[in-house]
């Protein structure tokens, strides 16, 4: 019996759950339960959403009395009225709740907005506009009526609707501009403001500015229609605000701040003059907007750039820098300027201050020449400062020689920038008479030098403070640090890397300049050593009062020293190409203070490496670097200079630039297109709207469309929807329509579609197809929401694309998806029918046609409906229903669906995700069928039916069920089929079966069971039982048997390890063993022995082993006291092969103990004994072995030098007795060895190396010995070498010596070539100018080691080795001339060149210049060069040239590139064909000229080609 409360229950739950008709519903909304008329209310409100019915036929289902109805009730038709359902709302009474009269209010405006009073506004009415979604405000007109409402209130209303309006571009930009420029005009100043900063907005992006001299006045809505102005780049406006008197003092400094952004070269003038008017007022706007234009490239001239410095210099409140970077390019001519204002009385300290920041070499030169000036001691106090305040380290000598008249300046300069000169003044004032300011220097020096003897010094006079102690670095004295540098710089040294860490680790403010030497290393590995080592020392230098401006507030001091170190070398502006690449690497990254004066002038070289890096150095400067950088966005730069300086502009955001960026858009070059793009999303400037919004309607490439994307979208914020589609509205060409309509498609909200098309139904089908095709699962929601604003026409179907068009997959997606949105409505309608329904039928066949399998997309209520209407349909749609319903998991469904599942009959594939289930329900006749199924589960499932009914067999059993197959065996005592699965081709491992055995049954019963398997073939399955060790005692017996009457060795050596690991094994088992037959189990049974047993049988083990019967990989650690042992056995062997039985047991011995020992064997007559102790004793380091061989080595025994593992370096007690020694052939012979392959460290043995090969008869090996010192790399030594190399160079061996230095260096690094022979070869020599020349190619630089008249003849030898070079060789020697090529002479000299090894034989080669060419060549020259490669045979470098001449744009190569569509090779006549196409119409003259001289079967392709560019080029004239 059901109780009416429960009908009830059940009847709000059918309503909730299912699709009630109308009738049905328009019964339920008048019920007097609550809860059953809102339900009835929210079914109504669905059925609304979905759109499928008419809404006159919904509303038709509410009572006539809406009052009368349930307050829920009322509020959710209230919400259906303002979606736009048209109910008839009665008058509302005044007792009604006011949040309800609130929405039937809006609902009745919404439906006619001219009820709302033009005049007055009630609270009701307020709320209500406010409150009304923005789609239909927009749509009825609403917003319109709003903005023309009397009070500013409404108006403000009005303004977030056309903002809203135009965020979803369901607004063209016309109309909203129209209303907001009326309500500019007539509200309230507040609202006006909102208003016009409305109108500023990026989506107005292209319409004129319209008059504003109704808002001169004020100042909030002033400061606005001035951005509007700016926004439309009006700037006769600007200039209006920023000259009328009237205008307030805050906007006119806005408008001079504009100008920097919109200003020409006359603005310069005006902002001038501003600035002269009214110093205090607008000076500091109008000098940061001439910075702004400077940034711009527009400059003052020399003579407003004096007038300029005059007005800074006479007036405090105009900021310095901004002064400085406008003025920068005239900073030499102003030198005057400043002297003249000096003069005429300006400020001293701020005149210094302005010539520290121009940083050129003529005002630093003042700036000494004041500092020197000890007639006006303020100005030279002034200049001081600033010098310490810069770190010039070239003013030290002034600043010392000042020290005594101005010390106080001079120490704080000095404590900045002082060096060892410094330290070395202020140490002298320890020794003489004290001056009064001897307190201040020695706290200078204490920071400089550390040592003990300052320390004390310093306290004595109280120049250090607990302070001071607590933060004071842990480095070492200059002393130590001296030491320590010349280490590091010995190149070959052994504790080279460890000196360098040393200076990170210890060294002070003085270790700097000698780990800055070390940055251009030629070394890669002392590089990176160098690099960590400065950032250890940065980190410790980080004190509250650091000694260098860039570790002052440094949030990373580590990055700061490198950089600091790598601009110390390169203000010295003398380093090579090569070193200028790598310190500029170096300082990338980081804002050191004094970057910008050190790197700027870099951008003069002509070299694109040091200008690609400077740049890229100079913007971490931010928008200072702008000013620089603008030149280099010239198109006659190489390209990876103007990529770099795109970049770095955009970096530096600098206001009025996004123009110029976006020009680059345009460019042929891919690399610079999309670094232009990425600029502009970092610049937002918008400017770039228009370009980059043509990009994304003509491009294809996916990279750069991510990337102007990226930039519009940060540009235009939320209004990047309305301006993509402003130009889909605005464009004809399909193609363009198509890309433009992907960008957005993925944005949009079904609502905001359905609102886009309805009140802009002129906008192309693209974009719905796009959309629908991008989200194929919202595709139900698309529909309603086009339903609900009445454009059903406009919704896309599958068949409306080509098949071949790439949105037809997403657009079949979009239709499953309809598919299955209305099976679901058409199941939820079921429960109401007498029958299914044809519509549900159609529903069920279309979903599984097109859906497959989803039942997990259906609801539980809704899979039970369909699953109880299985009996009531035919055949084929309950097939179909069971597809559907294949993966549910409910248990209610699963029981109606299963037994339609006939496992007789052939099991459509569709419900193959049923038959576990049917399995489980079936005997096992049906698993037995069902055991060999593809799909896992069914055979899991099968196997566990056959399982249960004890049948089941291994070869059909799942792996991961075949343990459970096994147990089930085990279990009832199934022996046969668990020795059956150890059989066959997929036998399991006995280990496997012996474990599960073990497991259910018992160790005794896996064993019995394993020996049963052996015995039917023991010979093939005894080793198998050996891996049972893990069962226990039972197999242990069974394993010694086996470790002791086995015939094979290996399975008794095997059956002893087991044993061991379970520690089976006894003493007095194994000590038999080692007397086995075979060597393994003798090694077996001594390893166990020797953890098992005792002392006694380790003894018996070493006993053993020195007696020779364990050979093989075995070892034991020997200790002091098995010395004698050993040492015994030594002495014992006589026979060689005695000899090397004992080797094993010595170099286990301690090294202490094992040198004396391998010495004796050492001196053995056997060769092989002798060469492998020696091989031992070189494995140790040198300094264990060397005090036992160093009597010998005394008294003339040098054939012990063989035994020294000296690697890299001769130790210092060696190289004592090498010059004293008379047999230097032992001792080449022995540096030779320890040199290796690398540089040696001969410990100031280089001038006897240098006197033997000079008297030597035969000197090559002493000659190739010293051409591998790190000697070479000092110049003291160095110079030494070659003086005692005179001799043998000067006289008639000068050929013979000087061809074995030549052929000892060819493998070195270039540096140490370049060393060694700068002080020996004339320009005569060939062979040597040869190699410098190679030495000079591989690393550019080490001419400047060269006299000048060895420079010039290797110069030449550089110009003639191109003629004889090998491939490598010659790409090598491309690489260097293309690198040097600064002044104009050599350019062309290098382009020529390169023109000409562009057709060179060797693939290789030509690519390599082919690819220099592109960036030092002009573009006309580089595509000229670039024609030589169209005769190559090659295919790919063929199809190389091809897309480099078409894409660009070189029209003189087409009826090259047209003859190459009939090349063999496929890929090369796919890339000339895609070639003319890009050339586009310009390729249309040459091409009709080509095809007369074709042969006629030929012509059909070109005229093809022809056919397509035409089509291409009438898309683009119909936009």
């Amino acid at each position: 019996m059901i109780s009416d409360g429960m009908r009830a229950e059940a009847s709000v739950w059918m309503l909730e759950t299912y699709r009630p008709p109308l009738a049905v519903l328009a019964e339920r909304l008048a019920s007097t339960d609550p809860a059953e008329a809102l339900a009835a209310a929210n079914a109504l409100a669905e059925r609304a959403r979905e759109g499928k019915d008419d809404p006159q036929a919904l509303a038709a289902c509410v009572p006539a009395d809406l009052l009368a109805l349930t307050h829920d009730a009322q509020r959710v038709l209230a919400e259906l009225a303002v979606m736009g359902l048209p109910l008839v709302i009665p008058k509302l009474p005044a007792d009604l709740p006011p949040a309800l009269a609130c929405r039937f209010r809006c609902a009745a405006l919404l439906a006619s907005p001219e009820r709302l009073p033009l005049d007055e506004a009630s609270p009701l009415d307020l709320h209500a506009v406010a409150d009304a979604p923005v789609e239909r405000a927009l749509a009825s007109g609403l917003w319109i009526r709003a903005a023309a409402h009397a009070r500013p209130a409404m108006h403000d209303h009005a303004i977030t609707f056309a903002r809203a309006g135009l965020f979803r571009a369901v607004l063209s930009p016309v109309e909203p501009a129209e209303v907001l420029w009326d309500i500019a005009r007539r509200s309230s100043d507040a609202v006006a403001t909102r208003a016009l900063g409305l109108l500023a907005e990026p989506w107005a992006q292209g319409l004129p500015c319209p008059p504003l001299a109704a808002w001169l006045h004020g100042e909030e809505v002033a400061l606005a229609a001035l951005r509007l102005a700016a926004s439309r780049r009006d700037t006769a406006w600007v200039r209006r605000f920023a000259t009328c008197e009237d205008v307030a003092r805050s906007v006119r400094r806005a408008a001079l701040v504009a100008l920097g952004a919109l200003g020409a070269v006359e603005d310069v003038e005006l902002l001038l003059v501003l600035a002269e008017d009214e110093p205090a007022g607008g000076g500091p706007e109008a000098i940061e907007a001439m910075c702004c234009l400077k940034r711009r490239g527009i400059s003052p001239d020399e003579d407003q750039a004096c007038r300029a410095i005059e007005l800074a210099l006479r007036y405090e409140v105009l900021p310095i820098e901004p002064l400085v970077e406008c003025t920068s390019s005239r900073a030499d001519a102003l030198v005057a300027t400043i002297d003249e204002c000096i003069s005429c009385g300006a400020s001293k300290a701020r005149a210094a201050r302005l010539l520290a920041a121009f940083g050129t070499r003529r005002t630093l030169a003042r700036l000494l020449e004041m500092a020197e000036q000890a007639a006006d001691p303020i100005l030279s106090r002034s200049a001081i400062r600033e010098l310490g305040w810069l770190e010039e380290r070239s003013a030290e000598p002034v600043l010392l020689a000042r020290l005594d008249a101005e010390p106080e300046a001079c120490l704080f300069a000095l404590g900045r920038l002082g060096g060892a000169a410094t330290a070395e003044r202020l140490r002298s004032l320890l020794e003489g008479a004290p001056p009064p300011w001897l307190s201040a220097g020695l706290r200078v020096l204490f920071r400089l030098d550390p040592s003990p003897s300052v320390l004390s010094a310093a306290a004595e006079h109280g120049a250090i403070s607990a302070e001071t102690l607590d933060a004071l670095q842990a480095h070492a004295s200059a002393e130590q640090i001296d030491a320590l540098a010349a280490i590091a710089k010995a190149p070959g040294h052994p504790f080279r890397a460890s000196a360098i860490g040393a200076l990170g680790r210890t060294g002070g403010p003085l270790a700097i300049d000698p780990l800055a030497a070390l940055l251009t290393d030629g070394d890669e590995e002392i590089r990176a050593l160098c690099k960590a080592a400065l950032r250890t020392l940065g980190q410790r230098l980080a004190i509250p009062d650091p000694p260098l401006a860039c570790l002052e507030g440094a949030t990373d001091p580590g990055a700061a020293l490198v950089a600091e170190a790598a601009l110390r070398r390169l203000r010295r502006r003398s380093e090579s190409v090569a070193e200028t690449t790598l310190l500029l690497d170096a300082v990338f990254g980081y804002n050191h203070p004094h970057l910008v004066r050190v790197v700027r002038p870099l951008l003069r070289r002509d070299n694109p490496e040091i200008r690609k890096r400077a740049i890229a150095c100079l913007s971490a400067a931010g928008p200072a670097c702008a000013a620089w950088l603008f030149p280099s966005l010239s198109r006659d730069v190489p390209l990876p200079v103007a990529r770099q300086a795109l970049l770095a502009l955009g970096n530096a955001a600098v206001p009025g630039l996004g123009g110029a960026i976006a020009a680059w858009l345009s460019h042929p070059n891919m690399n610079l297109k999309k670094a232009a793009a990425e600029a502009l999303a970092r610049s937002r400037d918008s400017d770039a709207i228009p370009a980059l919004v043509d990009v994304l309607a003509v491009h294809d490439q996916p990279g750069l469309r991510e990337l102007a994307e990226r930039a519009l979208r940060a540009i235009a914020g939320p209004f990047f929807r309305s301006l993509i589609v402003e130009r889909i509205a605005a464009t004809k060409e399909p193609r363009r329509e198509d890309l433009l309509a992907s960008t957005i498609a993925r944005d949009v909200a079904p609502e905001e579609l359905a609102a886009l098309v309805a009140r802009r139904p002129n906008l192309p089908k693209v974009l719905v197809l796009h959309t629908y095709a991008a989200n194929a699962e919202n595709a139900a929601d698309l529909d309603a929401a086009l339903r609900r604003h009445g454009v059903r026409d406009r919704i896309p179907h599958e068949t409306d694309v080509a098949p071949e068009s790439p949105l037809r997959a997403g657009l079949a997606g979009a239709e499953a998806e309809r598919c299955i949105t209305e099976l679901r409505r058409t199941i939820r309608e079921a429960p109401f029918l007498d029958k299914p329904s044809p519509d549900l039928v159609a529903c069920v066949r279309a979903a599984a046609e097109r859906a497959g399998t989803i039942g997990a997309r259906l609801a539980v209520p809704e899979q039970r409906v369909l699953s109880a209407l299985l009996p009531q349909l035919d055949r084929v749609t309950r097939k179909d229903a069971l597809a559907l319903l294949a993966t549910t998991t409910d248990p209610f469904v699963s029981s109606r669906v299963l037994p339609f599942i006939d496992m007789e009959e052939e099991i459509d594939p569709r419900h193959a995700p049923l038959l576990a289930a049917v399995l489980r329900q079936s005997g096992p006749e049906a698993a037995r069928s069902r055991s060999a199924d593809p799909r896992p589960a069914v055979r899991a499932q099968a196997a566990l039916v056959l399982r249960l009914a004890g049948e089941g067999t291994l070869a059909f059993t799942p792996p991961s069920e075949r343990a459970a197959l096994l147990q089930a065996w085990i279990d009832a005592g199934r022996e046969n089929d668990l020795l059956a699965a150890l059989e066959g081709r997929d036998a399991l491992p006995l280990v496997q079966v012996a474990k599960l055995v073990a497991d259910r049954s018992g160790a005794a019963a896996a064993w019995a069971l394993a020996e049963r398997w052996a015995a039917a073939r023991p010979a093939e399955r005894t080793p198998s039982l050996v891996d049972l060790a893990f069962l226990g005692e039972i197999a242990g017996s069974a394993l010694r048997a086996l470790a002791q009457g086995e015939t094979r060795g290996e399975v008794r050596q095997r059956a002893i390890t087991e044993l061991f690991r379970a520690r089976r094994a006894d003493r007095a088992f194994l000590r038999p063993l080692l007397a086995d037959a075979h060597p393994g189990v003798r090694e077996a049974a001594a390893a166990a022995l020797i953890h098992a047993g005792d002392h006694d049988d380790r003894a018996y083990v070493l006993g053993t082993w020195l007696a020779g019967a364990i050979r093989g990989s075995f070892t034991m650690t020997l200790d002091e006291q098995d010395t004698p042992a050993v040492a015994k056995a030594v002495a014992d062997a006589a026979t060689e092969a005695a000899q090397l039985r004992v080797l094993g047991p010595v170099t286990a011995l301690p090294p202490g103990s094992r040198i004396p020992l391998l010495l004796a064997l050492h001196s053995s007559p056997h060769p092989r004994v002798a060469g492998a102790a020696c091989d031992s004793l070189r494995s140790l380091p040198a300094a264990h072995v060397l005090p036992h061989v160093e009597p010998r080595l005394r008294a003339g025994d040098l054939s012990l030098l063989d035994t020294i593992g000296a690697a890299g370096a001769v130790p210092r007690r060696l190289a004592d007795l090498a010059r004293t020694s008379d047999d230097a052939a032992a001792w080449v012979r022995f540096g030779l060895r320890a040199a290796g392959g690398g540089v040696l460290y001969a410990a100031g043995l280089g001038a006897t190396i240098a006197a033997w090969a000079s008297t030597s008869p035969s000197p090559a090996a002493a000659l190739s010995l010293l051409a591998r010192l790190a000697d070479w790399y000092d110049e003291r030594h160095a110079r030494a070498l070659c003086r005692a190399l005179e001799p043998a160079l000067s006289g008639a061996r000068r050929d013979a010596v000087l061809g074995s230095l030549l052929e000892a260096l060819r493998e070195q690094p270039p540096e140490l070539v370049s060393r060694v022979l700068s002080g020996i070869v004339r320009p005569t020599d060939t062979l040597a100018l040869q190699l410098l020349a190679e030495a000079e190619a591989r690393s550019p630089g080490l001419l400047d080691l060269l006299a000048p008249a060895l420079r010039s003849a290797v110069e030449r030898a550089l110009d003639t080795a191109l003629a004889t070079a090998g491939p490598e060789a010659a790409r090598r020697l491309l690489t260097y001339f293309a690198g040097r090529a600064d002044r104009p002479s050599e350019r062309e000299r290098v382009l020529t060149m390169l023109e000409r090894h562009v057709r060179s034989s060797e693939r290789r080669v030509s690519l390599h210049a082919h690819r220099l060419l592109r960036t030092l060549a002009p573009r006309e020259r580089y595509l000229r060069a670039t024609r030589a490669l169209l005769d190559d045979p090659d295919p790919t470098t063929l199809r190389l040239a091809i897309r480099v001449l078409a894409f660009g744009g070189d029209a003189d190569s087409t009826a090259a590139i047209a003859a190459r569509l009939f090349h063999p090779h496929a890929g090369v006549s796919r890339a000339a064909r895609a070639g003319l196409l890009a050339l586009g119409e310009a390729a249309v003259p040459p091409l009709l000229g080509a095809r007369s001289h074709l042969r006629p079967d030929r012509r059909a392709a070109l005229d093809a080609v022809l056919d397509e560019i035409r089509s291409l080029t009438a898309g683009n004239t119909a936009r």
